[in-house]
């Protein structure tokens, strides 16, 4: 597959910026503001989503996100955490820690993400970081990732192979969970019983 430059791909490279006043502004419902720690490894969590006012929201316009935006991690421990916005989402809001990719009709959202998040790219992400020991994406460089742009048929065949296999390791995810939560009870079970003479 040819391999082009991403800035050649996309109509909008960007990321927010957070609302002055910080967690004072937080509400528990409103416009999205979608925070680093909401994007994860081609899956979005709803955990710690915060909400900004339709007032704040306005002067916010340039970090709106709309369906099938690409979000990608550009500072800190996540950095090159990537997922596509989930369309009931919209219309949401991005911090400065995230960055919105919107692609052309040429390259497809899903694959792009997909893309970003294979070893080899991850690999490719940590090396790119502006400064010796800071942690962060620039524009400049997201705008200079070099992706494969196979036929939109392909980028659509691969996208839908890997949206079913990752919707199975999401439900075997779900199970574990459930599986450890409960054998994280047994041990204060035990111990109860112990000393109250119930062993």
């Amino acid at each position: 597959w040819p391999r082009k430059r991403l800035g050649e791909y996309t109509t909008k490279v960007g990321s927010g910026i957070t609302p002055l006043g910080g967690q004072a502004v937080y509400l528990g419902s409103g416009v999205a503001l979608i925070r680093s720690q909401n994007v994860h490894m081609n899956r979005f969590v709803h955990d710690g989503l915060t909400y900004i006012s339709h007032e704040q929201d306005a002067k916010m316009e340039d970090s709106r996100v709309q369906p099938g935006d690409v979000l990608l991690n550009m500072t800190g421990a996540s950095i090159g955490r990537v997922c596509v916005v989930p369309t009931e989402l919209c219309p949401a809001n991005v911090n400065q820690h995230v960055s919105i990719i919107r692609c052309t009709s040429d390259l497809l959202s899903t694959f792009l993400s997909y893309y970003i998040s294979t070893p080899d790219f991850q690999r490719f992400v940590m090396e790119s970081q502006a400064g010796a020991t800071r942690q962060a994406l620039t524009k400049a460089v997201i705008q200079d990732f070099h992706v494969p742009l196979p036929p939109l048929s392909e980028q659509q065949r691969v996208a839908t192979t890997l949206n079913g296999q990752m919707a199975t390791v999401e439900h075997l995810r779900k199970a574990l969970q459930e599986e450890l939560a409960t054998i994280s009870k047994v041990p204060a079970a035990l111990l109860r019983r112990a000393f109250s003479g119930g062993l």
